[in-house]
């Protein structure tokens, strides 16, 4: 089966279940609400999926944390530590 595809507003930062068949361009082009062909979610005023929210606050969680990580270890190589 397809698999689902979430997609994170550039603008509101909420979190956007695709409709089966939609997809997103590659490469990190910015996606906005409006471009949802969903009409019940194709806006910023409109409340983020709640079966989401769970799982889009922890995939937010772990990003911060993984450019956390990434940053330390720049500032560590900058700094001679390794």
């Amino acid at each position: 089966g397809e698999e689902p595809l979430w997609v994170q507003c550039d603008r509101c930062a909420k979190w956007r279940l695709l409709l089966r068949g939609e997809t997103v361009e590659e490469g990190g082009a910015a996606w906005f609400c409006a471009m949802n062909a969903d009409e019940r979610a194709n806006s910023c005023d409109a409340p983020q999926v709640s079966a989401c929210q769970d799982v889009c606050a922890a995939i937010s969680r772990d990003m911060y944390y993984v450019e956390e990580i990434v940053d330390q270890r720049a500032s560590k190589r900058r700094a001679g530590g390794w």
